[in-house]
């Protein structure tokens, strides 16, 4: 069964301190086939522009809109109850999940105009879902 994911984790943007601004877009996940045996792996860069170098900050991802939970992020489909289940990570083999908390927000220095962070999206193998399009949202906050 195929099912078509569109992550709207990060289509937010916002400003940090010292003159920076952070812009993120939603990650495209593509085509999703539940006998595959493999996770869906997809990233994205998030953009934090600053006027000036040296400005440290935290980049934060909260709990998904759909599931309440950082652990147990989940996509919903568009118009019906199945959920897909999907976490955020610092890094490509989906060992360090991106969060909220100290121990799982991303640290930065910026330097001075464009900064690039990399978000990494896992989608679970083997979940039975309904074809469709499948969302959810996730804010991200930048700390100083």
């Amino acid at each position: 069964m195929f099912a078509v994911a569109a992550l709207a984790a990060l289509a937010c943007s916002g400003v940090a301190h010292a003159g920076c601004t952070v812009w993120a877009t939603p990650i495209p996940v593509g085509d999703y086939d539940a006998s595959v045996a493999e996770a869906v792996i997809m990233s994205a860069d998030i953009e934090v522009r600053c006027d000036e170098s040296g400005v440290n900050f935290n980049l934060a991802f909260g709990p998904s809109a759909v599931s309440g939970s950082v652990v147990d992020r989940r996509m919903r489909h568009g118009f019906r109850a199945d959920t897909l289940r999907y976490n955020l990570y610092h890094d490509s083999h989906a060992m360090r999940l991106w969060g909220d908390s100290d121990a799982t927000m991303s640290s930065g220095t910026a330097v001075h105009g464009l900064t690039l962070v990399q978000v990494f999206a896992r989608i679970d193998p083997g979940q039975d879902v309904w074809v469709g399009e499948y969302s959810d949202e996730v804010v991200l906050t930048v700390l100083p």
